[in-house]
């Protein structure tokens, strides 16, 4: 008898174990069942590239976006979308001034052959996707109290049109450049007293869209796909304020960033010294 108690002990106390154990998955069971179930997770979207930070402006100073061609081929190469020879050769002064079909259409093909090799080029270097563009020096009235020029062609809605071809009777932009952080480049920050009198002068008395220009170095991140016309998103790294004589009036980079010195600025351009 004595031998037989541990074993009838250990039985019961596995039996209650066994009992509890069941009690406990169906309490779970009921619990997970009338919990509704969880939702799907979201697609990722894929993230918008971001310029470099050790990519510097004096490194592509010299690749400018000047041309409708210019945006087209980085229009392909960042899109991935293949060329549309028909939009491209529509109002190209090079198609239009063939008279002869034949020749029109072989214009046409070698001109969607040339946008479509610049943008295979830049498809496969990155680096050219980094550009300056120049634009008007639409400057506001100096902000004493931010200690900066509100800038119109750099603003969170504004965007850079280039027209097609030479047909003044076309208004529509056929292409346009808009930045992703524009709001960052809303002022171009003049913290020095004696430049801001200068800029503040040149900007009253003799308007700065005929004697300068904003000089806007960017990285192009993404195209916009649409039935409309092509669109390019970039991402504003530094706003030049350039004289009618090519001397640097002011440098800015995004608000809330330490402001440049314009000699300093001008001096790592060419070549004096490193940031």
């Amino acid at each position: 008898m004595r031998r037989l108690l541990p074993a009838w002990i250990s039985l019961s106390l596995l039996g209650a174990c066994s009992g509890q154990g069941a009690d406990v998955w169906t309490q779970a069971n009921a619990a997970s069942s009338s919990t509704a179930p969880a939702a799907a997770p979201a697609p990722r979207v894929p993230a918008v590239p971001l310029a470099d930070p050790a990519v510097q402006p004096e490194s592509f100073a010299s690749q400018h976006i000047a041309t409708r061609r210019d945006l087209a081929e980085l229009f392909y190469a960042v899109s991935g979308q293949p060329v549309d020879a028909a939009k491209e050769a529509a109002d190209a002064p090079i198609v239009k001034s063939q008279y002869d079909e034949a020749k029109k259409k072989e214009t046409t093909a070698q001109l969607a052959a040339q946008i479509g090799e610049g943008a295979r080029r830049i498809a496969a270097n990155p680096l050219l996707r980094y550009r300056v563009v120049q634009t008007e020096a639409t400057l506001g009235p100096y902000d004493v109290f931010r200690k900066g020029f509100p800038l119109r062609a750099v603003g969170p809605d504004s965007k850079i049109t280039f027209m097609r071809g030479f047909d003044l009777a076309r208004t529509a932009a056929d292409y346009s450049l808009a930045f992703s952080n524009g709001a960052d480049f809303a002022l171009l920050r003049v913290e020095d007293e004696a430049a801001a009198r200068r800029i503040e002068q040149l900007r009253t008395n003799t308007p700065l869209a005929l004697t300068g220009s904003l000089r806007v170095y960017v990285f192009v991140q993404e195209a916009a796909i649409g039935p409309g016309p092509g669109q390019l998103i970039a991402q504003v790294l530094r706003v030049d304020l350039v004289g009618g004589n090519k001397d640097l009036l002011a440098s800015s980079g995004p608000i809330g960033a330490p402001a440049q010195d314009p000699a300093s600025v001008a001096g790592r351009a060419a070549g004096g010294g490193k940031s």
